[in-house]
């Protein structure tokens, strides 16, 4: 029976399996450019063995020349110091490392028999060996990978394929079939065993450089000895930072020569694509996997901004597929971004090139793969036309709907650190429409041209402005008031906010000396160099008038709907309600911005020093002592501040029982410090701080649909103004 069905796989993937164009020529053949880099990479990974090995064997010697003294008492010390230098260089050897396998689903012929018939034929055709194993992951992803230990070096190794589900989502079976040829092509690769190589040789190097383990705790307590005792130490410590100043500087050689060559590998690995498919295929499949990424990343958002509320989707790829809709909507609102106008753009195969040199915004040196742009040429520099197999990648997978689950989630665990497997789950048509419920509720209408965007809404003390409006107040004085901050005056004023902004990033670009040339255009003028700094002061005081205007925005739009809602109470109460939330949630928002600040410092103060001085570990600790504390406040005050109406929080009482439903962690103790409270707190406090960001644009946007409510005719497009008087009035008389 198992081979009938096998037959009939081979059947199905054989129908499936798109043809390859007639008479192309082997494209793929080393260029002179690949060999030298190959020879680049050699030379490096060489050197760093020679110095290496050298390094080792030398302090194996001065252990045993210093067992071999003649005073017992240098012979012991030099031995214990020099054979902590070679455990020091010997560890990186001993430790072992594989292949990570977690979150991967390992496909089977007896699962998946078209899959595995399509990829054979594809390395019949390829004259590949079949990979060692096909795995499935959760992302928009497709690579090789192969185990990774120093055995393996010396063994013939078989490399595995990898293959995200978050692609095949997007892909055509022509365009899946180019993926795997590119990625079969570096199986064929003599070089790819080189890559081996070299992340043997970063681990070993990225070890020593950068980590830290129980070596190093031993040598730190040794060094916490009475000096007679912990001289030897000392004298470790300090050859060991030299050595691992040699030793990162031989990291950077390696990777520096290793990209490059990796860049030529990616050239390479395309022209068996375009062998196998076509010119088209394997650059379209390049500019839907940039898409695929993007919704993707809309998608897992979404159903993280869900899991707050106990939500958890049934099929992350279906939220993907609707997403499409919102990026191209969000890349049409970004049209004048450089770097997204082949996104936006339809791909239309033929010889035109569609990604254009705009589009690369990220530093070529230290990207791993070409730019696209490069990537098209070197697959178009010999057109080989193809008709695509318009079929989804898809239907290479048996029983899709419960793949599709089980790889949904790994990736509730891998990307939100949920183990939603037992879950209850939600239908992905059901989800949607929460998400875009949500979306809708905080959703500020395009009539605000982002004034709410990014900043703290500040009318003042608001019981004291009603107080005075009830006291007595001229509702059309307050009206034409706010009048100027809706239409075109507040288009207008966000337009002069925005040029600001933009001036001062250009200023502060030219004062850090990131600006090419020695003078830059600046309101129609050209200005030189060194006035930078006083324009950069005059643009700052310029901004700081614009701020002040907008809390006299933020004051007059409140007196005024304040007086619109006298004829309704119970509007008038949720107004003020709102407003009070809203002002409250900003506090702690505000208070911990300026703690997040601080923590980024701390880690960065981490990264660059693994080992930290008297005064830096003091500042670390009061630092992270002062976040911990500002994080308790708030919970504590949260804990007895009432939600107002808010979709899906139908469930919680107060802002607190929504914030964090784990118990806090407990303070950092300096005399017995935890390597996991950092983690545990770091991820509690950017909770903390993130659900009260979306607390407080879900109350702003249900108050600015309240303000609507009570006078539509303000938010009038600006033909109808003349009907905003009579709208008011029939608001306050309704």
């Amino acid at each position: 029976m198992a081979g009938t069905a096998n037959v009939r796989a081979r059947g199905a993937a054989d129908a499936l399996y798109p043809p390859s164009p007639r008479g192309v020529p082997s494209l793929a053949q080393p260029t002179g450019a690949y060999r030298l880099r190959v020879v680049v990479v050699l030379v490096s990974l060489f050197t760093f063995l020679a110095v290496y090995l050298g390094l080792l064997v030398l302090s194996g010697r001065l252990v045993l020349a210093a067992l071999a003294a003649d005073s017992a008492f240098w012979g012991i010390t030099g031995a214990i110091t020099s054979g902590m230098v070679f455990l020091f260089l010997a560890k990186g050897v001993v430790k072992r490392s594989g292949a990570d396998l977690d979150g991967l689903v390992q496909a089977t012929e007896r699962e998946q028999p078209r899959l595995f018939a399509f990829v054979r034929r594809l390395c019949a055709e390829e004259n590949t060996a079949f990979p060692a194993g096909i795995y499935l992951t959760h992302d928009v992803n497709a690579a090789v990978f192969y185990p990774r230990s120093l055995l393996r070096l010396f063994l013939p190794v078989r490399r595995n394929l990898l293959v995200g589900l978050g692609l095949v989502n997007n892909l055509n079976l022509t365009e899946f079939k180019a993926v795997l040829a590119h990625e079969f092509g570096h199986f064929a690769q003599s070089s790819m065993k080189l890559g081996q190589y070299v992340y043997v040789a970063n681990r070993i190097i990225g070890d020593l450089v950068y980590g830290r383990d129980a070596w190093d705790d031993w040598l730190a307590r040794w060094r916490r000895q009475d000096p007679r005792i912990a001289f030897p130490a000392y004298a470790i410590t300090a050859v060991v930072w030299a050595l691992r100043l040699l030793l990162a500087a031989l990291f950077r050689v390696i990777n520096i020569a290793n990209l490059s060559l990796s860049r030529q590998m990616e050239f390479n690995a395309d022209l068996f694509a375009v062998r196998l498919t076509g010119s088209d295929p394997i650059v379209s499949g390049l500019w839907k996997t940039e898409r695929a990424a993007m919704a993707f990343q809309k998608a897992v958002a979404d159903l993280g901004s869900m899991a707050q509320h106990r939500r958890y989707t049934d099929d992350l790829y279906w939220h993907q597929t609707a997403a499409f809709a919102d990026l191209d909507e969000f890349l049409a609102k970004h049209a004048d971004t450089p770097h997204l106008q082949s996104l936006r753009d339809p791909y239309a195969w033929g010889r035109r090139i569609h990604f254009k040199p705009s589009d690369e915004h990220a530093s070529p040196m230290w990207e791993t793969h070409p730019p696209h742009r490069d990537r098209e040429e070197n697959a178009k520099r010999h057109y080989v036309p193809c008709t695509p197999v318009e079929t989804a990648a898809w239907e290479l997978f048996a029983d899709a709907p419960r793949l599709r689950r089980r790889l949904t989630n790994a990736a509730y665990e891998a990307l939100l650190g949920i183990d939603a497997a037992r879950l209850p789950r939600t239908r992905a048509e059901e989800m949607d429409g929460l998400v875009r419920a949500e979306h809708e509720e905080m959703k500020q209408a395009d009539h605000y041209h982002g004034f709410y965007e990014d900043r703290a809404v500040e009318p003042g003390d608001i019981e004291a402005l009603a107080a005075e409006i009830d006291a007595g107040a001229d509702p059309a004085a307050l009206r034409a008031e706010a009048l100027p901050w809706t239409g075109e005056g507040l288009r207008g004023f966000m337009a002069e906010v925005e040029q600001r902004h933009g001036e001062q990033q250009l200023l502060q670009a030219v004062v850090a000396g990131k600006a090419r040339g020695d003078s830059f255009d600046f309101r129609g003028e050209r200005c030189r160099r060194g006035e930078a700094t006083k324009l950069q002061q005059r643009v700052s005081a310029e901004q700081e008038e614009l701020l002040r205007r907008t809390k006299d925005a933020d004051r007059a739009i409140f007196r005024h709907f304040y007086a619109a809602s006298a004829a309704d109470p119970a509007l008038r109460h949720e107004l003020k309600e709102r407003y009070r939330f809203l002002i409250e949630v900003q506090t702690f928002i505000l208070q911990l911005n300026a703690e997040e600040r601080s923590v980024a410092g701390i880690l960065q103060i981490l990264e660059k020093n693994r080992e930290l001085n008297a005064q830096q570990y003091a500042h670390v600790m009061e630092t992270l002592d002062d976040a911990h504390r500002r994080v308790q406040v708030a919970l504590h005050q949260c804990g007895a501040l009432r939600l107002p109406r808010l979709r899906h929080m139908d469930a919680e009482k107060t802002v607190g029982s929504f914030l964090l439903r784990e118990p806090f962690v407990g303070p950092l103790d300096p005399s017995r410090p935890d390597a996991q409270w950092l983690p545990t707190f770091l991820g509690q406090f950017q909770q903390v701080l993130t659900k009260l960001r979306k607390l407080h644009y879900k109350n702003l946007g249900n108050l600015l649909k309240l303000q609507e409510r009570l006078d539509p005719g303000l938010f009038a497009p600006a033909d109808s103004t003349a009907e905003a008087p009579r709208a008011a009035e029939t608001a306050e008389t309704a």
